[in-house]
């Protein structure tokens, strides 16, 4: 069960506590896996949804290798098998007559393709990594971001975890950045629908704001 924002009895909490509260959340949304796999858009990715599309980023992770640290060979095969298989998908939608640049294949389908794989620790390591460097990118965006509500704040962290900081923009969110900027509850509440991510992602956005409603409890 994903938990619950209202079990925390204030708002003010430090940045560890923020990113304990939020670990759990966004390791049920992000649909964490221990082995690398591709998104939808062919980026390498592992653990709680972390990007490792550069070289040295995959090969900088803490792989494991039948409970044994992984060597460079296990490295090497599979990245040489996740490309092959990327060949592979990509020539088949251009026969088909689709996109080469995306796929829709589940992350699941991936995991046969290497042996390594990523322990509880790293995988939280390099969530925690991710959610400091996204608290930094929101104070930038949002410079109230401390005053807001803790479940303000935790729709925020979600946002930029998932979206980026190259995505989740004034651009892209003029609206429900300008609520969070202006503490509007009712603005971020008509704009917080996110297109392209799993609908109950959505749900828990909307249902949490509106924990900040009056008389809700």
């Amino acid at each position: 069960m994903v938990s619950d924002a209202n079990t925390l009895s204030e708002n003010n909490l430090s940045d560890d506590e923020l990113i304990e509260t939020m670990y759990p959340i966004i390791k049920e949304h992000e649909n964490a896996k221990p082995f690398p796999y591709y998104d939808t858009r062919w980026n390498k990715t592992v653990g709680v949804g972390n990007n490792i599309n550069n070289k040295k980023d995959f090969y900088g992770t803490n792989w494991s290798a039948d409970n044994m640290p992984a060597n460079k060979q296990d490295i090497d095969s599979c990245l040489e098998n996740l490309e092959k298989e990327k060949n592979r998908i990509q020539k088949e939608r251009i026969l088909a007559g689709l996109n080469p640049n995306e796929h829709n294949y589940k992350a699941d389908y991936f995991a046969q393709f290497c042996n390594i794989n990523i322990d509880d620790d790293t995988m939280r390591q390099m969530s925690i990594d991710h959610m400091k460097g996204d608290l930094k990118s929101l104070r930038k965006l949002i410079q109230n971001f401390d005053e807001l509500s803790l479940n303000k704040k935790m729709v925020l962290m979600d946002y930029m975890y998932n979206l980026g900081p190259n995505k989740f923009t004034e651009k892209e969110f003029s609206n429900f950045i300008k609520g969070a900027r202006t503490n509007n509850l009712d603005l971020m509440l008509k704009h917080d629908h996110r297109l392209g991510i799993d609908e109950g992602r959505n749900i828990w956005t909307d249902k949490t704001l509106r924990k900040d409603l009056p008389n809700k409890k």
